[in-house]
């Protein structure tokens, strides 16, 4: 690989951080990894783990392909992406009608052309097939008496299939990352070994919620105190009594003890991280889609023996349905250190080298960062005026690109789709401010492409340079 390729791991969910994968998908010589888990555990993403042994959740999976494939200025990618994010009906009837003709090659391929008509006929063949496993599966294991296909996401259902057929989940990945043809610059990793877990939540008051899909949609009663992982058992024996917020017996307590797990980090997380440039912990929600993650065993090791990478940890915008009123935007900096570091085995600073924060909204955080340099040590990096009001991460190309410019000068190279505007300036310093806020909207343009702004002057005297 070239010197001059910005190596690039990120930790991630899947729509939370889509502003940053949107943001990297524009920048030319990077080889970004993600970084994910799979215990996302509701709705439809529920129903398929439940019915497939050993599968792990592909949600936040599906949404970084669909995120990177609709960044990148490719028609062919944008069509298969288009599939993958649709969902079939909501209407339970409507929905099995159109599950149970799945294996119906015509018919399905005629439903796949009608969401996408510009899809390929290869990769239309090639989801077919998988969705006519998955259905198959279903109906050999006597899964589908019970199985609800409501909402489901296409791109699911692929990946399901890629699993019964592979029996290995990162395979399944990857088989719905190459359907988008992008994959040269670009993995989507596993965080872990792929083991069965299930994401089990305890509150300060010890109520236990098993559900993930129920304490990431429901605000919790009080603060999320801890994060456990426990085995597909223990979930099937507690989720009618703990599936929501509930106080559990002594022995369902003694029970949860005993069979909590960490898993071992995937060999191929292990390799990128060592070899990073770049290290982000991204945006999303905390106690779901990035702190689980962090849960590994073997990757704060990995972490802190790469001591040439730079690690930032970015921070949201807004306050997630999980975090509770009264906490302050500090806790996605404790937090994340404490995950990472539970048996406390290095200094923060291997961990962490500054904190990105993408806007000022959380109301609760300290006294605002407007004259913050410092936080707990680490220096702080405000990314003006990205806020996003839908994901609570930064929507902005210039802000993430221009801080990673910062930080790595010329080794950074943004898209080879670029406009250039040329803009004369000649004793205009009273009026640069208000231009750079309004330019600001238009520098990322949500395909891969970016617009630049080249000022030229001709010789101020106020200033203007």
């Amino acid at each position: 690989m070239n010197d001059n390729v910005l190596k690039t791991v990120v930790f991630s969910g899947g729509r939370g951080t889509k502003s940053i994968q949107q943001s990297l998908s524009g920048v030319s010589n990077t080889k970004t990894t993600y970084v994910i888990n799979g215990y996302d555990s509701g709705l439809s993403t529920g129903e398929a783990r439940r019915s497939i042994v050993g599968l792990l959740g592909p949600s936040d999976f599906r949404k970084t392909v669909v995120n990177i494939a609709l960044a990148s200025a490719n028609s062919d990618a944008e069509a298969t992406a288009k599939v993958l994010d649709f969902r079939l009906p909501i209407d339970d009837y409507e929905a099995l009608k159109i599950f149970n003709a799945i294996e119906d090659e015509k018919f399905l391929m005629r439903y796949l052309f009608d969401i996408s008509p510009n899809i390929s006929l290869s990769v239309a063949l090639e989801i077919s097939e998988r969705l006519a496993t998955y259905r198959r599966h279903l109906v050999e294991t006597e899964a589908i008496d019970t199985f609800s296909p409501s909402d489901l996401a296409i791109g699911n259902a692929f990946i399901a299939g890629a699993f019964i057929e592979n029996s290995d989940f990162q395979i399944a990945i990857d088989a719905a990352l190459n359907l988008i043809g992008l994959g040269d610059n670009v993995a989507i990793l596993n965080a872990t070994q792929g083991e069965d877990l299930w994401l089990t939540a305890i509150s300060e008051s010890g109520l236990v919620c098993v559900e993930e899909g129920h304490f990431v949609t429901v605000p919790p009663p009080d603060p999320i105190r801890d994060l456990i992982l426990i085995s597909r058992e223990a979930y099937r024996s507690t989720r009618k009594d703990l599936g929501a917020w509930n106080k559990p017996t002594t022995e369902q307590l003694e029970m949860l003890s005993d069979k909590k797990s960490h898993p071992m980090c995937n060999k191929k997380v292990i390799s990128a991280i060592s070899e990073a440039d770049l290290i982000i912990y991204g945006t999303g929600t905390l106690h779901s889609s990035l702190l689980p993650t962090y849960m590994t065993d073997g990757l704060a090791e990995v972490i802190a023996s790469n001591r040439l990478a730079k690690k930032i940890l970015m921070v949201n915008g807004i306050r997630d349905i999980d975090i509770h009123q009264s906490l302050k935007r500090e806790v996605a900096l404790e937090r994340t250190l404490r995950y990472l570091n539970g048996t406390e085995k290095f200094q923060d600073n291997e961990l962490l080298s500054e904190v990105w924060v993408t806007s000022r909204t959380w109301d609760e955080f300290s006294d605002g960062l407007s004259d913050v340099t410092e936080y707990k040590e680490f220096p702080v990096v405000e990314l003006q005026g990205t806020y996003d009001s839908e994901f609570g991460a930064s929507n902005s190309y210039m802000a993430i690109s221009s801080a990673m410019a910062r930080t790595f000068g010329s080794r950074l190279a943004p898209s080879e789709f670029v406009t250039s505007i040329v803009i004369p300036v000649l004793n205009e310093v009273t009026k640069l401010e208000s231009l750079f806020v309004e330019i600001e909207k238009y520098t990322y343009t949500g395909n891969g492409s970016l617009i630049e702004y080249i000022f030229v002057d001709g010789g101020s005297t106020d200033g203007s340079m």
